[in-house]
């Protein structure tokens, strides 16, 4: 008996001894997680990704420079896309609003005053002749908040809506609109176009032909570049640091409205800077530029090629990705705010497609977006002297030097002979 009774002794002297260890290693294990403040985080878990293209890209300025990073040249105008996606949201109600204002993300947006062969921002809602259904609150809030425009079409094809687009952009875009981006139901399409046609605040001296571009790949190609040398006075921004060059080249004021055109040339692959690339990334750069003098010089040369290209994004297919998925299906769209007819309407089409030009005399750049409209019906959804030598792969940005709107956003890689 005695023994029996040493043994159960011994048993349970050991079951105590291991627990004493269990909490030891347990309070260590709480210790490390302790924070600064004394918080205990949670326990990591394993968890399959649930990643969110709308959640992790809020920012329209950059949503789609990430999306369309192909390695290509590329521009589209955050402005212009916010304009149109804000007079679609103010006649949308339910979840196709809240889908919109979730990608507007509270957008705020600055109204420009027209400048006769120097700046055009336009809105316009063009309505089938026979289409008697819009509200009248809806149009009057276009006009009031937004200057729009109303037209009446009969929609047989798209060359009223390019007319207006091409007026709109100085003649720059042309034929935005296919004629079977027009169907038999389209009864109202929702328009912003915007076009910017300005010289440089400080000329370029001359061009350049046969400069080597270097691209990505390693390969050289000549083409032709903008020099100029500029004094301290003139006051270009700029910084030169390990992996990075920009500069911010002003454009004249016209009016009250001053825009510049910042270029960023990272040392390595620029499709890896963007891919990294955001609001706070912006505001960085920003804070870096110095002019001539603050960096320590009197005099800046500089060179930037001479380039041109258009260029149309995958509005459709990214807005879906973003998460506007109720305004193009036929059956979920709620635009209740815009028409009072029994079917509804959806969004049968989403283009945007903008061009740019930058030369010896300064630069132009234009942008159109569109939202086709057409009575629900059953269709399937698309799927679809110090030196800045600027001669690699390199994004930019087109802003309002006063508070950074964002005009145009793009990127350069190669040039075509």
């Amino acid at each position: 008996m005695e023994k029996e009774d040493n043994k159960l002794f011994v048993v349970a002297f050991i079951g105590v001894i291991i627990g004493v260890i269990i909490g030891i290693l347990l309070g260590v294990n709480v210790w490390q997680r302790q924070n600064k403040t004394g918080n205990i985080d949670p326990i990591p878990k394993c968890e399959p990704c649930k990643c969110s293209t709308a959640a992790s890209t809020e920012d329209l300025n950059w949503y789609f420079l990430q999306k369309e990073n192909f390695k290509t040249n590329m521009i589209y105008s955050p402005l212009s896309i916010k304009y149109a996606l804000s007079m679609l949201s103010e006649g949308a109600s339910g979840e196709t609003k809240a889908q919109i204002d979730k990608a507007l993300n509270n957008a705020t947006l600055t109204k420009y005053a027209d400048i006769e062969n120097h700046l055009s921002l336009a809105n316009g809602l063009f309505i089938r002749n026979d289409y008697n259904f819009v509200k009248d609150e809806y149009i009057n809030n276009l006009q009031n908040n937004y200057g729009a425009e109303i037209k009446y079409d009969e929609f047989r094809n798209a060359a009223n809506l390019n007319s207006w687009i091409s007026s709109k952009t100085f003649g720059l875009l042309k034929n935005v609109v296919k004629d079977t981006d027009i169907t038999p139901d389209t009864v109202m399409a929702i328009v912003n176009a915007l076009a910017i046609d300005m010289e440089w605040e400080y000329r370029f001296e001359k061009e350049l032909p046969n400069q080597m571009f270097t691209l990505e790949n390693g390969d050289r190609i000549p083409t032709t570049f903008l020099y100029g040398n500029f004094y301290s006075g003139t006051d270009y921004k700029y910084f030169k640091e390990v992996g990075l060059t920009g500069i911010d080249i002003g454009l004249e004021q016209y009016g009250d409205t001053k825009l510049d055109l910042l270029v960023l040339m990272p040392d390595e692959k620029l499709d890896s800077f963007i891919s990294g690339f955001d609001s706070a990334k912006f505001e960085e750069v920003n804070s870096k530029l110095l002019t001539i003098s603050e960096n320590g010089y009197d005099e800046l040369n500089v060179y930037i090629p001479k380039f041109e290209y258009d260029y149309s994004i995958k509005f459709q297919e990214e807005l879906i990705e973003l998460g506007i998925k109720d305004a193009f299906d036929s059956e979920k769209a709620d635009f209740s705010e815009m028409t009072d007819a029994v079917e509804g309407v959806h969004v049968s089409k989403a283009i945007h497609k903008a061009k740019i030009e930058v030369s010896l005399e300064g630069l132009k750049a234009a942008a159109a977006t569109a939202f086709m409209m057409d009575k629900n019906a059953s269709m399937p959804l698309e799927q679809n002297v110090d030196t800045v030598r600027i001669d690699k792969p390199f994004m930019y940005i087109i802003k309002d030097s006063s508070n950074n709107e964002v005009w145009f956003v793009g990127t350069v890689y190669n040039f075509s002979k």
